[in-house]
């Protein structure tokens, strides 16, 4: 299950029939599950790696707005195999760079601070390893 959208944000968005239209792989007449599947774990592995980044990790249950348009825009992005219009291409940017600014901590998710857990708050901070080199030891 998606963590950030779900498909009928996507269709409320960009309508069922453009879904449709971009998710019926084998033109069957129904979005293929394995396609929008793909498309979500791909998306929201690109969220988390943005939240992890500015240290959130774990946002709780409310999902805040803005994560999901940003979810939807590079979803449909990632439907297309082909053109893609520059206004959904705008969009997906858009989406990519809010996540930058948000990983930098130029922009703060909007959540109150008892509903997120942040590296900072862990009791267990994350520590980066120590770069290695094969020269190490010698």
């Amino acid at each position: 299950m998606p963590k950030y959208a779900q498909t009928a944000d996507l269709n409320a968005s960009y309508g069922d029939s453009v879904i449709l239209r971009l998710a019926d792989r084998d033109k069957s007449g129904a979005v293929d599950t394995a396609v929008i599947e793909r498309v979500w774990a791909s998306v929201d592995s690109v969220i988390d790696s943005h939240l992890a980044t500015a240290g959130y990790t774990d946002i709780g249950n409310t999902v805040p707005p803005l994560l999901t348009a940003i979810a939807v825009d590079l979803a449909y992005e990632a439907l297309h195999t082909g053109t893609i219009g520059d206004v959904a291409k705008d969009r997906a940017n858009q989406a990519r760079d809010t996540l930058k600014r948000i990983a930098d901590g130029k922009l703060e998710l909007g959540l109150p601070k008892d509903t997120v857990t942040t590296a900072k708050d862990s009791a267990s901070p994350i520590a980066k390893p120590k770069p290695t080199s094969i020269m190490d030891g010698f």
